[in-house]
């Protein structure tokens, strides 16, 4: 059960934090039309899902990250005239869990760099930063 709770508040935290940098820098990137933010933001999504997927020793791990994440942007849905916008980019954020979900069960990775992010870390940020990232996408939309 303890390593279920683990797995789940992993997804969470990376997921969350993926949420964040997606609604923020997606945001500013987006007013002031720069056009290489989502290689940047592609990069950040896929080093979110790695290191849930180190710290949890679990593949599976990616794809819940992407869904979390996704989660988040769809809360873009809460604010009128913003279904494209909500929906487009949440789609593509499963697209992409889904990609290197696949290729982390074709290629099995172990991590040569261990983050020194305690799991202790981890559970206690899971939730204040799911509630942050909801926050911020509200607010920013």
């Amino acid at each position: 059960m303890e390593k279920k709770t683990n797995l789940i508040l992993t997804m969470l935290f990376w997921g969350a934090l993926w949420g964040i940098v997606e609604a923020t820098l997606g945001w500013v990137f987006h007013t002031v039309h720069f056009k290489g933010g989502s290689l940047i933001l592609y990069s950040f999504g896929i080093f979110c899902m790695l290191s849930a997927a180190s710290q949890s020793e679990r593949t599976s791990a990616i794809f819940g990250t992407a869904i979390v994440a996704s989660l988040i942007k769809l809360l873009d849905l809460l604010m009128p005239n913003t279904f494209q916008g909500a929906v487009h980019p949440a789609l593509y954020i499963l697209m992409e869990g889904a990609l290197i979900a696949i290729l982390g069960s074709l290629f099995s990775f172990k991590s040569k760099v261990r983050l020194n992010w305690s799991p202790l870390y981890t559970r206690r940020l899971a939730i204040p930063l799911v509630v942050v990232a909801a926050v911020l996408q509200l607010w920013l939309g």
